[in-house]
């Protein structure tokens, strides 16, 4: 579900490098309550309009079983020590180990040179 916030990050990512992708991907691995997961809002079809508005050249947005193919079970993980437990990391156990394991993903697949995030 894109908002403002995210379009003044895709305005940055324009304005720096020659090929913007954006990437939408609902990680099960930042909720810690699967209620949580089913409830968060899935706006694609909306979110792909507002990035064509801003001419977007690519926008990926895996399922998640491209992502985990072995499900989180088999999943190998990123897990940052000395920043899990601090800031959101404190309140909600495990979401900042699925943030960078997202991301680590991400980075190794998409290959970017410069990354906005927000």
């Amino acid at each position: 579900n894109l908002h403002d916030g995210h379009m003044k990050l895709v305005d940055e990512a324009k304005a720096r490098a020659d090929v913007v992708i954006v990437s939408i991907f609902v990680n099960p691995m930042q909720f810690d309550r699967p209620d949580d997961l089913v409830r968060y809002p899935r706006t694609l079809q909306e979110d792909c309009e507002k990035l064509n508005k801003r001419k977007v050249d690519y926008v990926f947005a895996p399922a998640v079983e491209e992502i985990y193919p072995h499900g989180l079970e088999g999943q190998t993980y990123v897990d940052v020590p000395g920043l899990s437990t601090m800031l959101e990391g404190a309140s909600r156990p495990g979401h900042f180990r699925g943030v960078s394991t997202i991301v680590s993903k991400l980075f190794n697949l998409i290959q970017p040179d410069i990354a906005c995030f927000g």
